[in-house]
């Protein structure tokens, strides 16, 4: 029987169950839903909607998603197939539904898997790359309720900020299965760049969850949690519609979360852009691949998702000439300037303990905040009035003073009430961890006051300096002394006076980090501005003001990159840390039966 005759007979059978022939022509397009109606977050999928997706079934549970992406081959999780110790069982007891809303109905299709390629550079969740692709035998049918997703070129850009989709037959709670008898579960989430992604994990204040996302990974989700992926959504795509022709682009594929749907925890993803679509490319047909969109997508949609510390999550900061740093206080008495200080998270504002000598208590202090308040922009930029007042005081155990017998740590903590709400201008400064090492090519800056006049806000300024020891000999690494290093202001500047308590702000990689409080000197024969380091003083900061952020400088490149120093997310079934990342196929967590 000739081509064309075959063909014909198909589109008559099409015809007379009522399908047009532009419909089955459709059906080979990829990213066209065939559901119809609104949706809405969180709610149960409609007949068609998302006829993309496919649950791979181990043993007949449904254990991981995934998506089709050719009538052969389904893109999922590599850690669906394989686990710490190997593969988690033979191909043949592996089976895939197609085309099925609710995973009890006999509709739909069933296919055997028939070939399993893994990334070759994937070793575990923590080091990405975890995709894999499996062949059906036999291929699928397209047709109503079963199509293909769209994946992206490498030239595609990732719509970062834009809404996204998420899909799945997994845990609707943490370890709370999907009702028996209940449809294709579907939310809307932002997708994420890595940047913004690993800014709201570090919200959580977890040293070993430090930049979860690496490069070539994205995420869904977003600060507020309470919707997106669970348990058994592994594998499963984040799709992002309006691309071109209406259709629906895949850019990512479910990976891991900190459990499901909490708080600054979004999923991560295999991102499918880059070397990722290249591997992609090798291995599928060019249908498979949807036609970048002729406009990049609109830039700045992440911005606000995320207010990190020192800037993490942008904008970025130009340094003022004045004070009007974003986490730059103010702290005053009797109605006048006495110190400076830095907000370092919750409401906990860091100085220098000098600073309370015969007044130490917290009520009879008020602070004025340089950047933008609660209310707005401050009154003046160069005088802000006092809003907030302190509700307590710590200073370091071992400051004694000042003068002969003197010394310790010139370290204070004042918590204020009400607590700040962070904005784009108004956010806490980094802490650098013990041991910190900043990277080459930082750049710093003090707030300093003219000679014999610290004391008058107007006037102070902020000057670039460079950090060092005090004294001879110049040579180590500032942070090598465990107390104190001083600060070289340009020859000549009329502002060379520290002020009290302010903080010695340095930039690295896009990072803005606490490194330093102004405790005294200056000017002649003051000596230069000296301040008292903090890295070596972690464990008082954070045993005092738990919500003190506390970051790292991020890898080469720019500020925000990925990959965890200081422990990253481990995979289940490895040693745990107190209640690590969720892999979110993990039969433990899923639920499934071996």
């Amino acid at each position: 029987m000739s081509r064309q005759v075959l063909t014909g007979l198909v589109l008559l059978l099409l015809l007379r169950s009522g399908i047009g022939a532009e419909d089955a022509a459709d059906w080979a397009a990829c990213g066209l839903s065939r559901g119809r109606g609104r949706v809405v977050g969180g709610s149960a999928a409609r007949a068609g909607q998302w006829p993309w997706l496919v649950s791979l079934q181990l043993r007949g549970e449904h254990f991981c998603g995934g998506s089709l992406v050719t009538p052969r081959w389904v893109l999922t999780a590599a850690h669906c197939f394989l686990g710490p110790e190997g593969p988690r069982a033979p191909l043949a007891s592996w089976r895939a539904v197609l085309g099925r809303l609710r995973l009890q109905d006999e509709e739909g299709q069933e296919r055997s898997l028939a070939e399993l390629v893994v990334h070759e550079r994937f070793r575990g969740i923590r080091g990405g790359h975890d995709l894999a692709l499996v062949r059906l035998e036999p291929p699928a049918t397209l047709g109503p309720l079963v199509g293909t997703l769209c994946l992206p070129l490498p030239q595609h850009p990732p719509p970062f900020g834009q809404q996204c989709w998420v899909t799945g037959w997994g845990h609707v709670a943490e370890n709370v299965s999907l009702p028996a008898g209940a449809p294709l579960q579907m939310a809307p989430l932002a997708l994420l760049s890595p940047r913004t992604c690993n800014c709201l994990y570090s919200n959580l204040r977890r040293p070993e969850l430090a930049r979860p996302a690496r490069p070539g990974m994205v995420c869904a989700g977003g600060a507020e949690g309470g919707r997106g992926a669970c348990q058994a959504d592994s594998g499963g795509p984040v799709a992002c519609g309006g691309g071109p022709g209406g259709r629906w682009v895949q850019f990512g594929v479910l990976s891991f979360a900190l459990g499901c749907a909490r708080p600054n925890g979004p999923a991560l993803a295999g991102g499918l852009g880059g070397s990722h679509s290249r591997w992609l490319r090798r291995r599928l047909p060019p249908s498979a691949f949807a036609t970048p969109p002729e406009t990049p997508p609109k830039p700045g949609l992440e911005l606000g998702m995320c207010l990190g510390c020192g800037m993490m999550g942008g904008p970025p900061l130009a340094p003022p000439a004045g004070p009007a740093w974003p986490w730059g206080v103010s702290l005053r008495r009797g109605g006048r300037h006495r110190c400076g200080g830095a907000l370092v998270g919750g409401a906990w504002v860091l100085t220098a303990a000098r600073c309370f000598i015969g007044s130490q208590d917290p009520e009879a202090w008020e602070a004025a905040l340089w950047g933008e308040g609660p209310g707005g922009p401050s009154p003046s930029p160069s005088s802000p009035s006092p809003t907030f007042r302190g509700s307590r005081l710590h200073l370091h155990g071992a400051y004694v003073g000042e003068g002969p017998g003197g010394g310790g740590p010139d370290l204070a903590l004042l918590q204020l009430r009400p607590s700040p709400t962070w904005g784009l201008h108004l956010r806490p400064l980094c802490l650098p961890h013990l041991g910190h090492r900043s990277a080459p090519g930082r750049r710093c800056w003090a707030l300093l006051a003219p000679q014999n006049d610290p004391s008058d806000p107007p006037q102070l300024r902020s000057v670039e300096v460079t950090p060092g020891p005090c004294g001879a000999p110049p040579a180590g690494d500032p942070q090598s002394d465990p107390k104190s290093f001083c600060v070289t202001v340009p020859e000549g500047a009329r502002h060379c006076q520290a002020d009290a308590g302010s903080p010695l702000a340095c930039e690295e990689r896009g990072l803005w980090f606490l490194l330093g409080t102004a405790a005294s000197g200056g000017c002649g024969r003051g000596g230069p501005p000296k301040f008292t380091a903090l890295a070596p003083h972690e464990r008082w900061v954070s045993g005092v003001a738990r919500e003190a952020f506390f970051a790292e400088t991020p890898p080469g490149g720019r500020g925000g990159g990925a990959g965890g120093a200081r422990g990253g997310p481990r995979a289940r079934g490895g040693p745990r840390v107190r209640e690590g990342p969720r892999v979110l196929g993990d039969p433990r967590e899923a639920g499934a039966r071996q």
